[in-house]
């Protein structure tokens, strides 16, 4: 399994196909729920590490911020990006999240779990740190990611689907050495693979710790309700520059 599986399938258009299901409405709802910890200021200056297609770019700009900025490895996601923006006011950049961000921001985003997909803790932690020395005093970053205890007791082996281009698609997935790996094998016999390291709560508020970042809110789904450790879909963990 290479340690760049993402550089692969994130290139390949049927990525977007596959995760089509992710729509305006959750991004609205996690919208609402980072204005709710972090206030209300459309003169804000945010990045979005990892922005894919742009999805929560456009609900800020949809909600009259002025000042957004998406980054991608993906030069194919930038393009559906900059597409789906149309008139919308947002720059967008192709950039790998470990290098240095260029300028200062009131606030961060690193969503839809595009956190632990690199080898080593050490790169992964890099990018809380990477993320956090580009927040201006008081300013916020938050991370959406995926709950391991949640998905080890409930993780889908395997499951077939059809996607609206009628191709079929099966995904393998199985936990090993602390990672989720998902093979996924389209009819056309394409395969690919993605790979996220299962960190707990516990250790990505030492990432936060390290980053010097205070917690200042963390939920369990998109619409605040609680985490909990066994029943929460999602780590939603908002931080703020100290």
């Amino acid at each position: 399994m290479s340690d760049n599986w993402y550089r692969d399938w994130f290139a390949d258009p049927r990525y977007l196909e596959l995760y089509q299901h992710r729509d305006e409405l959750e991004a609205n709802a996690l919208v609402t729920l980072i204005e709710n910890i972090a206030g209300i200021d459309n003169n804000r200056k945010i990045l979005d590490v990892a922005c894919g297609a742009g999805r929560h770019l456009i609900a800020f700009a949809q909600r009259g911020y002025h000042h957004l900025y998406g980054q991608d490895l993906s030069p194919t996601l930038i393009n559906e990006a900059r597409k789906e923006a149309g008139d919308c006011q947002i720059q967008f950049t192709v950039r790998d999240m470990r290098d240095p961000i260029p300028e200062s921001y009131d606030l961060i985003l690193n969503i839809f779990t595009s956190f632990g997909y690199f080898a080593t803790d050490v790169e992964n932690a890099h990018v809380i740190e990477n993320c956090s020395r580009a927040l201006l005093p008081q300013g916020n970053f938050v991370l959406d990611y995926l709950n391991t205890g949640y998905l080890r007791q409930h993780l889908v082996a395997h499951d077939e689907k059809k996607l609206p281009s009628g191709s079929a698609v099966r995904q393998d997935r199985e936990i090993i050495d602390d990672r989720v790996v998902k093979r996924i094998t389209f009819e056309d016999g394409k395969e690919f693979i993605e790979s996220v390291r299962l960190y707990k709560r516990e250790e990505i508020e030492r990432m936060f710790s390290g980053a010097h970042l205070e917690i200042v809110g963390c939920f369990g789904s998109y619409t605040g309700d609680a985490y909990d450790e066994l029943h929460s879909h999602r780590l939603i963990m908002i931080g703020k520059k100290q």
